[in-house]
C-alpha cells in the first residue's frame, strides 16, 4: 500500500505496528525528516536528545539489504522534522 503522510514538528505516527515483508519511505519535503523504527514516539531532530534516522529531502530508505532480505522490523514508525508547517513522507509497505 502507498500512503502520503503529513508529519509535523512533534513525533507523528507514520505506520502502526504490523507484520511487514518490506517497506520504502521517501521524504518529499524540503527539509530532513528523522525516523524512529523502534516504536518510540520520543524521536527528535539531530539537535535533540534522541535523534532519529536522518532522511534528507527526496531521499528514499528501504528495508531490504543488498541481497533483498527483509531487514526492517514490525514496530511502529514515527517521524519528525525541524522545519515549519507539515511535511510529506510517502510510505510504501507490504
Amino acid at each position: 500500500m502507498i500512503q502520503k503522510i503529513q508529519i509535523g514538528t512533534t513525533a507523528t505516527l507514520v505506520s502502526q505496528a504490523k507484520e511487514r515483508n518490506w517497506l520504502m519511505l521517501q521524504n518529499q519535503s524540503d527539509v530532513p525528516v528523522f525516523l524512529s523504527f523502534e516504536g518510540s514516539s520520543d524521536v527528535t531532530t539531530d539537535s535533540g536528545s534522541k535523534p532519529g534516522i536522518r532522511l534528507s529531502p527526496f531521499e528514499v530508505i528501504s528495508s531490504d539489504d543488498a541481497a533483498g532480505r527483509f531487514t526492517g522490523n514490525n514496530l511502529p514508525i514515527y517521524a519528525v522534522h525541524g522545519g515549519a508547517g507539515d511535511k510529506i513522507v510517502v510510505l510504501h509497505e507490504a
